[in-house]
């Protein structure tokens, strides 16, 4: 009995885990969505750029997954608006792309959740 309500309890965390992956990739769609939005209404604005892309990206180092599914969705329904926008600044045009931003969060994410599980799995052994 007790081993089925720890089992429970981990279902019931990874779930959990996986809710918030899908509610944190809705709100970097959302932000993205809005200077991609932005962009077709006014032309590019620097600022509303730096909070999408600054919080998108934020949000894929901690929660990587959701960055992934955020990338796969506005990679699908924006296409060319978000893996070749530009970056406009003084007349000049960087080529940092949001696809390049929210790529590099995932990746940093990635290798420090696998820096800790790597660390945990050194304790359990020397332990």
């Amino acid at each position: 009995m007790l081993s089925y309500a720890k089992n429970s309890v981990k279902v019931t965390a990874q779930n959990l885990a996986e809710n918030t992956e899908i509610i944190t990739a809705f709100f970097v769609i959302a932000a993205v969505s809005l200077f991609i939005f932005s962009n077709f209404l006014v032309g590019f604005n620097l600022p509303l750029y730096l909070f999408a892309m600054g919080f998108g990206f934020f949000v894929a180092v901690l929660f990587p997954r959701s960055g992934v599914y955020a990338i796969v969705f506005l990679t699908f329904v924006f296409e060319r608006f978000f893996t070749l926008a530009p970056v406009y600044w003084n007349r000049t045009e960087y080529k940092i792309y949001p696809l390049d931003i929210l790529f590099i969060g995932v990746l940093i994410g990635t290798l420090v959740d696998v820096g800790r599980l790597q660390k945990v799995k050194f304790r359990v052994v020397v332990a």
